[in-house]
């Protein structure tokens, strides 16, 4: 359900942005590279709209957030408590494990 809306709020920037013409496709930096998936490149798409005009990609954003807050008001935060666990080697051999709680 996450990609779903991942994926609708990409599509939609990119309607939006599309009327902007020859600047939003200089935006589009990783388009022929071969290397990342059609995802990987819409993210840096993404990344590139938002560093070159992040009032207008805030004011699109807006709404999104105004209807997350209010199924927040009437759905709660869920049972469902999240953690994100990184483990990594360190340069003197020690493994560490860096947490963080949602």
């Amino acid at each position: 359900m996450l990609r779903i809306a991942c994926l609708t709020v990409v599509a939609t920037f990119l309607i939006h942005f599309s009327a902007q013409g020859q600047h939003t496709r200089t935006l589009n930096t990783a388009a022929r590279v071969s290397y990342l998936t059609e995802e990987e490149k819409q993210m840096i798409y993404e990344i590139n709209l938002v560093r070159s005009q992040p009032q207008e990609y805030l004011n699109i954003l807006k709404p999104y957030l105004k209807r997350a807050e209010a199924e927040l008001e009437i759905y709660g935060p869920g049972e469902v408590r999240y953690s994100v666990e990184t483990t990594y080697m360190q340069q003197n051999g020690k493994l560490s494990v860096y947490k963080v709680d949602t």
